[in-house]
């Protein structure tokens, strides 16, 4: 008896110790051989039924230990890839107002449908926001329902990004004729409205280009701000033409290229950009599949493990 009782001491303080899942392990086997002998010696009564109540309690919590790894690693990375989205949301918004911001400098060339791609991707990215938002907090509480809705708006916000794309292509792909009609056409207001006066001065000093495709383009526009001879012609130009205020040198190339290459390159960006994110998003996608999975899983061993608990506390005091 004297022997049973330091051994049940013993056995006491190493379960007092920081668990682990094989510490626990070699806790249940201590105890299953301490039960044994008590059982054999009968020497503390109801302390074997004690002894196997205490078996099953730290099995269970070996057996949860497992799952809650699996659980513990997959709520983590579902964190640390929403907290990615989250800054990709906020880059998605400064990008989309900055393309606007450029498309605006522009805005008597092109029409307003050329601009929703760039809005597109500021309403994206706010609803990225959101949507990372909510999935942390269904990670954080494990609710499966919240996961599952977190998947399916990842899933529209990839689609999304998709449908974003392809309209920047299809904008993009017509560029160079559509600029080159409307500058033409812009540069019969350039004299009565100040809007269209404004605006061919500030690209036009911008780039350092004069016109559509030369200096030339503005010959028939009868332009009474400063006078140049041109080869054989003579004829008037905006002073924003001018290299130098004295107008003595003149810029001679059309600002067309320059035009067309600044909305184009804006269009690819946006392109790009919006395919990457889609890419990633599937990373996101996949982990909140497997986490909810996993929250499943741990669920229903949880359950089963304590089903099983109390069957066998009902055996054991019958």
């Amino acid at each position: 008896m004297i022997c049973i009782g330091v051994f049940m001491l013993l056995v006491s303080l190493y379960g007092a110790l920081p668990r682990s899942t094989m510490k626990i392990d070699t806790y249940i086997l201590l105890n299953c051989l301490l039960g044994m002998l008590v059982n054999a010696t009968q020497t503390i009564p109801y302390f074997g039924t004690t002894t196997s109540i205490s078996v099953m309690l730290n099995y269970s919590y070996s057996m949860t230990q497992g799952s809650n790894f699996g659980l513990k690693c997959m709520k983590y990375m579902l964190l640390v890839s929403n907290l990615m989205f989250m800054v990709i949301g906020i880059l998605m918004i400064y990008m989309g107002d900055m393309v606007v911001s450029i498309y605006d400098d522009f805005k008597i060339f092109i029409k307003p449908q050329y601009f929703s791609p760039a809005f597109f991707m500021v309403c994206i990215g706010a609803f990225v926001l959101l949507v990372s938002l909510y999935g942390c907090i269904g990670a954080i509480l494990h609710s499966t329902m919240m996961i599952n809705t977190y998947i399916f708006l990842m899933c529209v916000l990839v689609i999304l990004e998709i449908a974003t794309a392809v309209t920047a292509f299809t904008k993009r792909y017509d560029i160079d004729t559509f600029i080159n009609n409307s500058m033409y056409r812009s540069m019969n207001f350039y004299k009565t409205d100040a809007q269209f006066t404004n605006s061919w001065n500030f690209i036009q000093n911008k780039f350092l280009c004069c016109g559509v495709h030369d200096i030339n383009d503005w010959s028939m526009y009868n332009i009474t701000e400063t006078t140049i001879v041109f080869g054989t012609n003579a004829f008037g130009i905006p002073k924003s033409c001018c290299a130098v205020p004295d107008c003595t040198a003149i810029v001679i190339t059309g600002c067309r290229n320059y035009i067309s290459s600044v909305i184009s390159e804006s269009g690819f960006v946006l392109e790009f950009f919006a395919v990457c994110v889609a890419i990633t998003q599937f990373l996101g996608i996949g982990f909140g599949h497997i986490l909810a999975k996993t929250i499943k899983q741990a669920e229903s061993k949880n359950k089963i493990i304590r089903q099983q608990i109390t069957y066998d506390k009902l055996i054991l005091y019958k």
